[in-house]
């Protein structure tokens, strides 16, 4: 959830996403999965890209519920978009978004798929960073 909020306030700051910040975010997913795992597999996969669905959406949802009103300000329209959704209201506000910006479809595929792959792969944990041999 970290990761997301560090994205929505990278593009709320500079109006503009970068898709190195999807991959990194879902790699930073995957990473923790299999660290708390102490290893990788597909379960750790699904797990990863499970919680980096979770991530991107939410992440998303601010990010356009932040272009939504920003756009409406310039229009002269003040919409009232809950900060804590409804499932429907969650669902409305990433429609618009994503029928508004098609490369967000990209965005949220390179996040998970960046999850599952560094879930799926696992990290090597070795004695100079834990003090014993994880099997792999």
């Amino acid at each position: 959830m970290a990761g997301g909020a560090f994205w929505y306030v990278l593009v709320a700051f500079t109006e503009r996403q970068f898709v190195f910040v999807t991959i990194a975010l879902g790699m930073a997913v995957g990473y923790a999965v299999t660290w708390g795992a102490a290893r990788g597999g597909v379960v750790q996969a699904i797990i990863s890209a499970a919680i980096a669905a979770v991530a991107v959406l939410g992440a998303y949802y601010f990010i356009n519920r932040h272009l939504i009103i920003a756009g409406g300000e310039e229009l002269g329209v003040a919409y009232d978009i809950p900060l804590i959704p409804t499932l429907q209201e969650f669902r409305i506000v990433l429609r618009v978004g994503f029928e508004a910006d098609s490369r967000q479809y990209f965005y949220c595929g390179l996040c998970i798929a960046a999850a599952a792959f560094l879930g799926f792969k696992g990290i090597r944990t070795s004695r100079r960073f834990s003090g014993k041999q994880v099997p792999l």
